[in-house]
């Protein structure tokens, strides 16, 4: 006969199940409502200063690099702002965030034409407003590296959000070449 006793379970305690009761879940969801509400101004302050920031070290690598293909080519290179359709920043020569593209300049026209081929073309800059301070449209460079009749110049970069409390930056080029980005700057001037 088999042991009774082996064949006999104990009597177990009745377990709850784990889970989140609808109160628990609601202050969560509370909780995290409130922190959204208190950060999400400040991570946009963090953004708008990133887009800033991007565009200016977008049109840096341009400049460079238009100079480095005019000295490769022996001039005929242009530096100069895009005006695609249906982007509203491209009404003023002034005007920049539309984007802009290098290009060889066979016939120096300072028109994209004919055999000539784009080097580098960057995408409408999104988020910020960007003002070319001598009101060009098109930077010649010569063979040398520098922008031919342009002088000093500079590019301010803010953002496009009329509440931001973002900095600005002035990327600032002197006569001679050199580039420098002073951050919070509205202007070129020291």
């Amino acid at each position: 006969m088999p042991n009774i006793e082996s064949t006999i379970q104990p009597i177990r305690p009745q377990q709850r199940t784990q889970g989140f009761t609808f109160i628990e879940l609601m202050v969560v969801v509370s909780v995290i409502a409130i922190l959204a509400m208190v950060s999400v101004p400040g991570f946009q302050a963090v953004l708008d200063n990133y887009r800033v920031r991007r565009a200016t070290e977008d049109l840096v690598a341009t400049i460079y690099l238009a100079r480095t293909e005019a000295i490769k080519h022996g001039g005929e290179v242009v530096l100069r702002k895009s005006v695609p359709a249906g982007c509203a920043g491209s009404s003023t020569t002034a005007q920049w965030e539309c984007g802009w593209f290098v290009f060889l300049d066979l016939n120096n026209n300072n028109l994209l034409d004919g055999p000539e081929s784009v080097i580098q073309a960057s995408p409408i800059a999104t988020g910020v407003d960007i003002r070319f301070t001598s009101n060009h449209a098109v930077m010649p460079i010569d063979r040398w590296g520098q922008f031919n009749g342009s002088g000093a110049f500079g590019f301010i970069v803010k953002s496009s959000r009329t509440a931001s409390s973002t900095q600005p930056a002035a990327l600032c080029m002197t006569s001679g070449g050199r580039l420098a980005t002073k951050a919070g700057a509205t202007s070129c001037q020291s």
